[in-house]
């Protein structure tokens, strides 16, 4: 038998309007305070994987110069829908890599429109290749070509400039002929990019292209003094470094030792790293 007493009252068991209003505040506080280390975290684990694809096409360039006793060149620019000639001398310097980082079915068969992860850099996002009807005006009455696969990286434009004869694919460069030294001397980094314009495909103007195509400046080479982060402003088809990230470029020196550029660097020392001898 159960007794009631006089005067008890049931309470409810739900939140009232005022607590839940407060858990609300509570949680978005929390997220406030937690987004930006998620942000830093997210960036660093960007960066690491930036790195380590340089890493790679550092390794690459190493065993490419064992094999050919010099470094690869960036081709002869020109309309070409394929790389010219048996030894494919209209192709980039990221191209002739292709067999060094175990893309060698890649390499034979020329999908334009393959896109390789590792020369991608993850800050920017996912890119897919541009469509075959997606065209650049070449200068210097080249004409069009079609792009593809892009890449987030370009070249010492001064160490993968094609010999004097066209008939072949390695850079005037070998390794130990740099008279500055390897260790002095940058081979790679991260290009600068507009994000709202460039970043879907990669693509900018006048040759800022592909892994595939022959070079020029810009595109898979780059010679600018200038480290500069991505944003509104920078313009298309520009010759300078940069990336997404706050602390400045990454960039791969001839030793295969990763370093970090800020944007503060200075055209002086920019120019000493990008010139193989002085």
């Amino acid at each position: 038998m159960f007794f009631r007493f006089k005067g008890a009252k049931s309470r409810s068991q739900g939140f009232t309007l005022i607590e839940l209003l407060v858990v609300i505040a509570i949680i978005a506080i929390l997220i406030g305070l937690l987004l930006p280390a998620v942000q830093k975290v997210r960036e660093a684990a960007n960066r690491s994987t930036s790195g380590n694809n340089l890493k790679q096409i550092g390794t690459a360039l190493h065993n490419f110069e064992s094999n050919f006793n010099a470094l690869p060149n960036n081709g002869t620019l020109g309309p070409w829908p394929f790389p010219q000639g048996s030894n494919g001398r209209g192709a980039s310097w990221l191209y002739h890599l292709l067999p060094y980082i175990e893309q060698d079915n890649l390499f034979n068969t020329f999908n334009a429109n393959t896109v390789v992860k590792t020369y991608l850099d993850p800050g920017r996002g996912n890119s897919t290749a541009a469509t075959t009807g997606d065209t650049t005006t070449l200068t210097g009455g080249f004409g069009t070509m079609a792009v593809g696969a892009p890449t987030d990286y370009a070249g010492n434009g001064l160490i993968f400039t094609p010999q004097t004869q066209l008939n072949v694919f390695t850079s005037n460069w070998a390794i130990a002929t740099i008279p500055d030294g390897s260790s002095n001397t940058m081979f790679a980094a991260i290009k600068s990019l507009q994000p709202n314009t460039q970043y879907p495909t990669r693509r900018g103007s006048n040759g800022d292209q592909t892994i595939m195509w022959g070079g020029d400046v810009p595109g898979t080479i780059r010679t600018g003094t200038v480290i500069v982060r991505d944003g509104p402003t920078v313009p298309l088809g520009n010759v300078n470094w940069g990336g997404t990230y706050a602390a400045g470029t990454i960039s791969l020196f001839g030793d295969g030792s990763i370093r970090s550029l800020r944007f503060s660097t200075s055209a002086a020392v920019m120019q000493a790293n990008l010139t193989p001898a002085g």
